[in-house]
């Protein structure tokens, strides 16, 4: 998912974005800032969508990129997708950042499923054979300010995205997302009850097969009685673009390199925008302190190795950049881990902390 991000809440996982509060998103893409009725989208980090340091843009033309397939054990497998099916499942913890007004934010019990398989997708043209990536983040939160606590509440993300082969770029078909959470407001709150907003909305996306227009309908399930918005993306030019539903998957199939760009919808600035892949270098070994089990063996995450990157929006609005850390290949014939994400860092708004998601369980794909 990158809040690497479509709507995550806080900026749970992948490329995401998230209201601000009674937000929904822009109608209009002419009106500054791309409100409505007052309401603005902002990202929240990615995507999963996502900055260390925002990263400026720099205006050139975006690449055609090459996927291969590393999710499977032989990665020249392009296009064939037949009998697919993955299943991975992380364990989501919470850094939190002390604060000195007496507001603290707690997450705890985070489970983070995702589920490849080959399907049939449906487009302009009629079936074709594709992928769906399914996703589903359970976890709990609270909040207190100067001792009081909230109630605990239960928050939900669930993504799905269809998209064709690698060796069709990995081209979007649509993607749905629907969030249920509790967001951080402000970082200096008069009373505990102003602590955070209540979001239940879903959002989905759909493109035609020339992949140039991309048409949206967001759902505030809060709001009944209001219609739901609708909005449509022209993606214009060339260069691989990417829904955010898959951006943290796509980047399994590429050879991780700095100042890698690809495109993607950013809801901030309601246009089509560069994604930056920055900061790629080799996880230190005593950072990969952990292991997951795959096929009944548990598997020490050190002796698998793992490529960190940093990946953000470029230009203003960039949101918070998020650090994901991908298992190395190992051999293009004989890939045993399948560049599989291994860990996600996601920075919460307002400097609150971090949510971590690393690699508990994997079922990988036999071929």
């Amino acid at each position: 998912m990158i809040c690497f991000y479509k709507e995550k809440k806080i900026c749970y996982n992948g490329f995401g974005f998230r209201p601000e509060k009674g937000a929904a998103p822009a109608a209009d893409a002419k009106m500054e800032g791309i409100s409505l009725n007052m309401k603005k989208f902002r990202v929240a980090g990615f995507l999963l969508f996502v900055p260390l340091a925002l990263l400026s843009g720099c205006g050139g033309v975006t690449p055609t990129l090459t996927f291969n397939a590393n999710w499977y054990k032989r990665t020249d497998l392009n296009a064939n997708i037949e009998e697919t099916l993955e299943r991975l499942e992380y364990a989501v913890s919470f850094d939190p950042v002390r604060s000195e007004n007496g507001f603290q934010l707690s997450y705890t019990d985070g489970v983070y499923k995702t589920e490849l398989k080959n399907d049939n997708v449906r487009t302009d043209g009629g079936l074709k054979f594709g992928y769906l990536l399914t996703s589903e983040l359970n976890i709990k939160v609270s909040f207190s300010l100067n001792g009081k606590q909230s109630e605990v509440f239960e928050d939900r993300v669930y993504t799905e995205a269809r998209f064709l082969s690698a060796a069709e770029g990995l081209a979007p078909v649509s993607s749905f997302r629907e969030v249920s959470s509790h967001v951080p407001y402000t970082d200096l709150p008069l009373a505990l009850e102003a602590c955070y907003n209540v979001y239940h909305y879903t959002y989905e996306t759909t493109y035609d097969d020339a992949g140039t227009v991309a048409k949206t309908v967001y759902t505030d399930l809060n709001a009944p009685n209001e219609a739901p918005v609708e909005r449509t993306y022209e993606i214009d030019g060339d260069g691989t673009f990417l829904d955010n539903e898959q951006i943290l998957f796509a980047l399994r199939g590429l050879d991780l390199a700095p100042k890698t760009t690809f495109r993607s919808i950013n809801s901030v600035t309601g246009r089509v925008q560069d994604v930056v892949l920055s900061n790629v270098s080799d996880c230190p070994e005593e950072h990969l302190d952990w292991s997951f089990e795959t096929q009944g063996r548990q598997i020490n995450t050190a002796e698998v190795g793992g490529v960190s990157v940093t990946i953000a929006y470029s230009g203003s609005n960039s949101g918070l950049p998020q650090v994901a850390v991908y298992a190395k290949k190992s051999d293009p014939l004989s890939n045993t881990y399948r560049n599989v994400l291994l860990e996600l860092n996601v920075p919460v708004s307002y400097s609150l902390g971090t949510l971590r998601y690393r690699l508990s369980r994997a079922t990988f794909t036999t071929k």
